[in-house]
């Protein structure tokens, strides 16, 4: 068993920590050429997920899981947003949710909801 473990992190390299998504990237980060060069548009809201230690994300009108990073000032349980995304292509999360992205744009629609989760 050590041995595979070691023989993965041989392979993968060091696990580098991104505070953007909370979470362990194994991989370079990079973006789809055909992806607009602003981002995808979308609405939706923010939830928090009590996967592999908490953390936060949104889930789009259209029911896609963007798993970003979302500022602390956005952290609010059902906060509707709206945005710009560009997806990170040939990457991984110890989260295992969602589609990892990088937010060209992330604003409320409305006014910020308050809740007890936030800053988790």
């Amino acid at each position: 068993m050590r041995i595979m473990i070691l023989f993965f992190f041989i392979l993968t390299g060091c696990d580098s920590h991104n505070s953007q998504t909370g979470g362990s990237i194994m991989s370079a980060p990079s973006t789809s050429k055909s992806q607009q060069a602003n981002g995808t548009p979308f609405v939706g809201r923010v939830v928090f997920m009590d996967l592999e230690g908490g953390f936060w994300g949104v889930i789009t009108d259209s029911g896609k899981k963007l798993n970003g990073g979302v500022p602390a000032k956005l952290r609010f349980e059902q906060q509707q947003v709206r945005g710009t995304y560009l997806v990170k292509r040939g990457m991984a999360s110890t989260q295992m949710w969602g589609e990892l992205v990088d937010f060209t744009l992330l604003e409320p629609i409305g006014p910020i909801i308050k809740s007890s989760k936030n800053e988790m």
